[in-house]
């Protein structure tokens, strides 16, 4: 989410820089960091076969959707996706939705209430799923994701790279590989979480997706299956150009060559190096994009018109983002070196004036002492 627990900022410390899977990861912690921050992309590469779709037991159009016990049942927010398709789709309608659940023994309680929801319609299926990815998350036809918020979405972008339509929320790390060109972005309005959501700050945001959106972009891959495949496979072109091993190998070979070119490492030092804060300011800002319209008569209309200008231009928006935060994360880069180098040079300047300081307190000894040494010569002189 977009805030950072107050609680977790000590961590900082312990480490070198932060590489993050997104640039909506990269954009929180490097509000708060006191240490590089870098988006390196996960490399998307499922070990399983592809999927054989004469194998799967389920008839008619599947929309698919995995759930994670092990994490919070909200941010997932898989209660919607299932209230989505029953706004969607009727009992017979020939769709169906089948959810994958991971770690159900975490929470029995939670897949339960999973359970008590889907039984309202006869074409929603909740299934343990503990382990790979089964049929529906890989042979469904077509993937959805009602998240508040998403690190990255492997999930997402393992159907992604099946070639599967996807239906998702148009909002955080997914956005790094999802556009209104390969998938089907949700409209959504920013809420606060509010308390009782730990680790999730209650005064963060996240993202509460539009369910009549939703469930007109499932009727319109179900109606429309032919565009849906052409869909999924312009999914696959670019989420296997954008996050493959090999994109993903590059993106950390370089890091680590600028890594290495630098030649100086953080550890050992006492002194922690802040950002300014308007630099620190500045990849939040980047992630939030545009101010939003200004309230007043004709606003509804305005915000319309803002929405459909704003998705046109998206895939270029997107790129000058990713550009500006390259740029801002040199920026940081180059500022924590000069005051490494400023920090490094204090001390040097330190070290220098307390040898100097030694050095005269030793002169001023051995002329204490010479005087001494003479004095006790010219007694004996006398003697």
């Amino acid at each position: 989410v977009e805030g950072f627990p107050d609680a977790w900022h000590p961590r900082f410390s312990l480490l070198e820089e932060v590489w993050a899977p997104s640039t909506h990861v990269a954009a929180t912690l490097a509000a708060v960091a006191s240490i590089p921050v870098h988006t390196v992309p996960l490399a998307v590469s499922p070990r399983q076969p592809p999927p054989d779709q004469s194998a799967r037991a389920e008839p008619g159009f599947v929309f698919a959707a995995r759930h994670d016990h092990r994490e919070d049942l909200e941010r997932q927010n898989s209660l919607a996706v299932i209230a989505a398709f029953m706004r969607a789709f009727a009992s017979d309608d020939g769709a169906r939705l089948v959810i994958e659940c991971v770690g159900t023994a975490a929470a029995p309680g939670r897949h339960a209430e999973l359970e008590q929801a889907a039984a309202a319609h006869s074409g929603i299926t909740v299934r343990a799923a503990d382990g790979a990815p089964g049929p529906a998350t890989q042979g469904g036809d077509c993937f959805v994701s009602l998240h508040r918020a998403q690190a990255f979405g492997m999930a997402l972008a393992e159907a992604m790279w099946w070639g599967k339509p996807v239906i998702a929320t148009g909002y955080s790390g997914n956005l790094d590989y999802m556009s209104a060109d390969n998938s089907h972005l949700v409209d959504h309005r920013l809420v606060a979480i509010g308390p009782g959501r730990d680790p999730y700050p209650a005064q963060s945001r996240w993202a509460e997706p539009d369910l009549d959106h939703a469930a007109a972009l499932m009727r319109l891959v179900f109606e429309n299956p032919e565009a849906a495949s052409v869909l999924g496979a312009a999914g696959s072109e670019s989420i296997r150009a954008t996050h493959s091993p090999q994109v993903a190998g590059e993106a950390i070979f370089r890091r680590l060559e600028s890594i290495r070119a630098m030649g100086v490492v953080r550890r050992g030092s006492n002194t922690v190096l802040e950002q300014p804060a308007t630099l620190s300011r500045l990849p939040l800002r980047i992630a939030q994009g545009p101010f939003p319209a200004a309230q007043g008569a004709g606003q509804a209309a305005r915000e319309r018109l803002r929405r459909v200008v704003l998705q046109v231009m998206k895939p270029f928006t997107r790129y000058q983002q990713v550009v500006n935060a390259d740029l801002v994360a040199a920026i940081a880069d180059l500022h924590l070196g000069i005051e490494r180098e400023r920090t490094r040079a204090d001390a040097e300047r330190a070290d220098r004036l307390a040898r100097d300081r030694r050095d005269d307190e030793l002169r001023a000894e051995l002329g204490a002492l010479t005087a001494r040494l003479a004095e006790l010569q010219s007694r004996s002189d006398r003697g």
